[in-house]
This record gives C-alpha cells, sequence and structure tokens, in this order.
C-alpha cells in the first residue's frame, strides 16, 4: 500500500436534471486501485453530462474498463439519480455495497449481488427505487466501511444511521467515519468511504 485512497466519488447532474451520488471503489488498494475508480467515475461524469442515458453510459463505461490495454481494470460501481423534484431515489449498484436511506428513525437498505465493473462484456447492474422527502438523508459507503461494521450484512451500520438525530449530513458521515476506523482498530485493512446527503427545500 502506497498511501493513496483507492476510492473516488462523483456529485454532478445528469443531462436530464437529475442530482447523481457516484463513489467507486478500486479493486485492491494504492495507487492502481485509485487509478481504476478514477477512470469509472471520470468515464461516468463525461458520459451522463453529454447526454447519454443511464443504460448507454453504464454500457460504455464497461466496454471502456473491459478495453483497457495495460492491466485487468474493473471497479464497483455505486450510484444513485435522484430527482429533485419528485424525490425518486433510483440506486444502481455494480459490485457494490449497501447503501441506506434514513427518513426520522427508519432505515431502508439497498443491496448488491452483481459483479464490479470490467469483468464481464455485458454489465449486469442491480437496480432499486426508494423515495425520499425533505430531510431524509441518502448515504453511501465503499466495503472497507461495511467490512468494518458487522461485514456484509450491515447492521450495525443501519442502527448507527437510524440512532443519529443530527441535521447535517456532513456530521453523519463523520460519524460513520470515527466508527469504522474505531472498530478496525484505528488501522482500518481498507479504504474507507461515505458520501452522506440530504433532501431539503429549495
Amino acid at each position: 500500500r502506497d498511501g493513496v485512497c483507492g476510492d473516488n466519488h462523483l456529485f454532478s447532474l445528469s443531462a436530464d436534471g437529475k442530482f447523481v451520488l457516484a463513489l467507486s471503489d478500486g479493486m485492491g488498494q494504492g495507487s492502481d486501485a485509485q487509478a481504476q475508480s478514477h477512470m469509472t467515475v471520470h468515464l461516468l461524469r463525461r458520459l451522463l453530462s453529454a447526454g447519454f442515458d443511464k443504460e448507454t453510459a453504464l454500457r460504455l463505461m464497461n466496454s471502456m474498463l473491459l478495453a483497457t490495454d495495460e492491466k485487468e481494470s474493473f471497479a464497483p460501481a455505486d450510484l444513485c439519480f435522484v430527482n429533485l423534484y419528485s424525490g425518486a431515489l433510483e440506486f444502481i449498484k455494480i459490485g457494490a455495497s449497501q447503501s441506506f436511506v434514513k427518513s426520522g428513525e427508519t432505515v431502508e437498505t439497498v443491496s448488491c449481488s452483481s459483479l464490479p465493473a470490467g469483468i464481464v462484456c455485458n454489465v449486469e447492474a442491480d437496480r432499486d427505487l426508494k423515495y425520499a422527502k425533505e430531510g431524509d438523508f441518502v448515504v453511501l459507503v465503499t466495503d472497507g466501511v461495511t467490512d468494518a461494521l458487522s461485514g456484509e450484512t450491515g447492521g450495525a451500520l443501519s442502527e448507527l444511521i437510524r440512532r443519529f438525530a443530527g441535521d447535517s449530513p456532513q456530521a453523519l458521515a463523520d460519524e460513520i467515519l470515527k466508527t469504522a476506523v474505531m472498530q478496525a482498530g484505528g488501522k482500518p485493512k481498507d479504504d474507507m468511504t461515505v458520501i452522506a446527503a440530504k433532501l431539503i427545500a429549495a
């Protein structure tokens, strides 16, 4: 490991006006992982802002990762498209960790069973549709966080999010990360990244 975080994230607007949260966890750690995840979010940003629909953007991203000559290049892709008018949350997950939607003291989870992008020719994504209202939170994390907090079940992480009583998404992200690092004994075995967003009225 060379001290470089292998995770990358994206906040952007798609051509159809949806706000996009995206997170990619490069496989492994260090510079190689960082390059994989950077390529993933960079391609997504360019394709979505250029007007490609979600399905086409994901297909092209997967093809470009497959076509990389240097080394195997694959990375999970975790996306949430937020409709700023209806509150609809469209999750598209490719080999990604669980995500969470907090509404009051209720927390819904969004899981994934597909392979990361760049492994097979026909990318398969897990999709889920949730609805949020003003004051609700959306949380995306990489597997370094879920592994530290009860592994794949995400039970402890879901409970931590449920019990959060603050108003700031930054405070929620900080609390999740602090707890995950503490549970890892202060020395995480994998990169940890948390994205937390809150829906507010314009």
